[in-house]
């Protein structure tokens, strides 16, 4: 009897401990508080926020960035990022790296990184310092990882990433592709097919990158003295097929209707990693390019559960407690908010 009733408790607290788990399988359902904000923005791309700062990338007459405080009801945003050629202008914006007291913001074209510093946003005809010169091409997505390093993943030839320092120098190449070189094929190709998004733990120098053209993410951890990358866990449903065309005489990556498109964008928090899926098929005139759904992943790479938003957003971004969904409907460009 004695043996009887330990099995008994034993098979009882494993069961609270296993209910306790969420199933990946679970889904969470979320209703959006609209942020009313009375000045219109430009064509949008991409939302980041630092601290009680909300940071849009889109397109104004002159500028390339609006931002928005929480604290003031979205009144009086500061539009800054010149457009333009001269120094502290820009030409195509990209990634941000969110730090405690700025932002620096990667321009392809000028191929540097700009430093945005928050407390002196407001001075007239800001111009932001022109902190790195990155040598590195073909970069999609940069972000901090460690004290004073970068990664950066991109349209590389061989390696996955390429690890930058503070001088702007790629002093190693990291990682390997889910996709393997086919006979023929350009590199370049494969690094079209497989571009992605990242995101960091810049404490825990472990990044998360998720594929543009498959459900496929991969969770790797950096030893920066050695200059290795672990892979220490993946998500993986289906991943880009090659579909090429020829341009002008030069084989290229050429989605087709039957190409699905994977992750659209990606952020975190200390505790979890947040991707926004579409999983739908690229055909013209639908939004392939949204989704309602985010999948939400531990540091460990354990998808945890998948959030079902009440809004199809292109770009996402978070904090510790919300949630922050750039959207388009009839009246234009919107920001929804989420409590996690």
């Amino acid at each position: 009897m004695r043996k009887l009733t330990y099995l008994f408790l034993v098979l009882f607290v494993w069961g609270c401990i296993k209910s306790e788990r969420p199933n990946s399988s679970e889904r969470v359902y979320l209703k959006s508080k609209d942020l009313n904000f009375t000045e219109s923005l430009g064509k949008a791309y991409a939302i980041d926020v630092l601290g009680k700062y909300l940071i849009i990338r889109d397109d104004q007459a002159e500028t390339k960035l609006t931002i928005f405080n929480l604290e003031s009801d979205f009144r009086n945003p500061i539009y800054t990022g010149y457009t333009g050629q001269g120094p502290g202008e820009l030409i195509n914006p990209g990634p941000t790296i969110v730090e405690s007291n700025k932002f620096l913001l990667y321009d392809a074209s000028k191929m540097k990184l700009f430093s945005f510093y928050m407390d002196t946003l407001m001075v007239p005809d800001y111009k932001p310092h022109e902190a790195i010169s990155i040598m590195e091409t073909g970069i999609i997505d940069v972000k901090k990882i460690g004290k004073d390093l970068f990664i950066a993943v991109g349209v590389f030839p061989d390696n996955r990433f390429a690890l930058i320092n503070s001088q702007g120098e790629t002093i190693e190449r990291l990682g390997m592709y889910p996709i393997e070189l086919q006979e023929g094929v350009p590199e370049y190709v494969r690094g079209i097919a497989c571009q992605s998004m990242l995101t960091t733990d810049p404490k825990k120098n472990k990044a998360a990158v998720a594929m543009r053209y498959g459900e496929h993410i991969q969770f790797h951890v950096f030893d920066l003295d050695k200059y290795t990358a672990e892979l220490i866990n993946e998500h993986h449903v289906f991943l880009p097929e090659y579909t090429t065309k020829n341009y002008n005489g030069s084989p290229n990556f050429s989605p087709t209707e039957e190409t699905r498109w994977g992750y659209l964008s990606i952020s975190s928090n200390s505790n979890h990693v947040y991707a926004l899926y579409s999983g739908k098929p690229q055909i013209r005139g639908t939004n392939f390019y949204q989704g309602h759904e985010v999948h939400v992943f531990g540091w460990d790479g354990e998808l945890i559960n998948k959030i079902e938003l009440d809004k199809q957003a292109f770009s996402v971004t978070c904090n510790e407690h919300h949630l922050y969904a750039l959207y388009e409907d009839e009246n234009g460009y919107e920001i929804a908010e989420y409590e996690l």
